[in-house]
């Protein structure tokens, strides 16, 4: 991650149309959809071009890539064991999978025409999304230590390691002008940091015109983090707006209540948790096998790193224990935090006890590990082998279908 963080962004000079050829091309991709515009243009500035003559080879089956291409013009054959596939045109990307890591390619394709290429590397891809993902991560982070309830400010009350799990949890959403985004009188349950566009503030006794006008950098709706009490005021996107979402229940979720984090009155209850866990076995038996004897979830525990996914019933963190065996120490973990309230307000006591039980049996190299599961008073937390390959209903629902050969194996396995 260091060095991704330290790649030197390049500019390659091109053409507007290139530069629209490209944005168009790779902005449908799977990989390139969770960027923003921002990210998006600095991606396609660090295109670069290639130039490939009738017949040569552009990519050979079997062999490590770590080049995504853009064709602008000409047209390429792809083959799949000397087997004719399909051909490809102007304003087609291909060759993605390479940007995430260095696996053979899965078939050739070669220069039907003389070709003009764009071409990025897996170095530049991987630095510049890193390099926006922090700066994302810092912005959050800056918004939530200014935020103010009551007459204490965030920043001053609570642990760097607390600010970082909040943004962690913060989610994306947008509006288009004209959008209610909160409504007088409706309960709240989540709070919203502008990041672009702005927001008109109504308060029903004050009349028909706003009574404020939020901007960037500004927030509304920090009193949910509290309560679930009803909002004081409409705010109506005056302009299409990008805005920060936090839920009051993924805050419960990772730090507790928050009037207890605001009186600091959790202090004794930590230190008496802390000590349980002193008493708690570890083992290590095999390197790569952990044995890990955890029953009461403490976060402090546990390093969380970011926010894999979110599910109906809570969400899934990547984590570093920290206190893992000697040889383990930079392993990762994915929790999986299950809301309690969510359990019994849908009735699945027994699914999630029958999952415990069987996830706890289960040992193969297909299958997620769970090393262990633990609870306090407001969730259950798996913890889990970490695969970051993504769900496999979300990729199939974006590739439309599977090869023959990808569906066989994951049938049989």
């Amino acid at each position: 991650m260091a060095g991704e963080l330290d790649y030197v962004h390049r500019v390659i000079p091109k053409s507007n149309e290139a530069k629209e050829l490209i944005y168009d091309a790779i902005k449908p991709n799977i990989l390139f959809r969770a960027c923003s515009v921002e990210e998006l243009i600095d991606l396609v500035d660090a295109f670069e071009p290639k130039y490939v003559g009738k017949g040569s080879i552009v990519i050979q089956e079997g062999d490590e890539g770590d080049h995504f291409y853009v064709l602008e013009r000409g047209g390429v054959d792809v083959y799949e064991k000397d087997l004719h596939k399909c051909s490809l045109y102007s304003g087609v990307a291909f060759g993605e999978i390479a940007l995430l890591y260095g696996c053979p390619r899965s078939a050739s394709i070669l220069a039907k025409y003389d070709c003009k290429l764009w071409v990025i590397d897996r170095r530049a891809f991987r630095g510049i999304t890193a390099q926006h993902k922090r700066r994302r991560l810092e912005l959050k982070l800056e918004f939530l230590k200014k935020v103010k309830i009551h007459d204490k400010v965030l920043g001053e009350i609570l642990k760097p390691s607390e600010i970082h799990s909040m943004a962690l949890a913060t989610k994306i959403e947008k509006f288009r002008r004209g959008s209610p985004i909160v409504r007088q009188g409706e309960r709240g349950d989540a709070f919203y940091m502008i990041e672009e566009g702005s927001v008109d503030v109504f308060i029903e006794a004050k009349g028909k015109d706003p009574v404020v006008t939020l901007k960037k950098g500004q927030f509304f709706g920090e009193k949910a983090l509290l309560s679930s009490d009803v909002r004081t005021a409409t705010c109506i996107a005056a302009t299409d707006v990008k805005c920060m979402l936090l839920m009051r229940e993924d805050f419960v979720l990772m730090l507790g209540d928050l009037q207890d984090l605001l009186d600091r009155s959790y202090v004794a209850r930590d230190e008496a948790l802390r000590a349980e866990h002193d008493a708690l076995m570890l083992k290590s038996t095999h390197p790569t096998t952990l044995s890990i004897c955890l029953h009461r979830f403490d976060m402090n525990d546990f390093d969380i790193k970011r926010t894999l996914g979110v599910g109906a019933f809570g969400f899934v963190k990547l984590v570093r224990w920290k206190h893992a065996p000697s040889g383990n120490e930079d392993k990762f973990y994915a929790l999986k935090c299950v809301s309690k309230q969510k359990i019994e307000q849908h009735k699945q006591q027994i699914k999630i006890k029958n999952e415990e039980e069987i996830m706890k049996e289960m040992v193969h190299p297909f299958i997620a590990r769970c090393y262990s599961v633990m609870e306090d008073e407001r969730g259950k937390y798996f913890l889990m082998e970490a695969l970051c390959g993504g769900e496999l209903c979300e990729l199939l629902y974006h590739e439309t279908q599977f090869s023959e050969g990808w569906s066989m194996f994951y049938s049989a396995s």
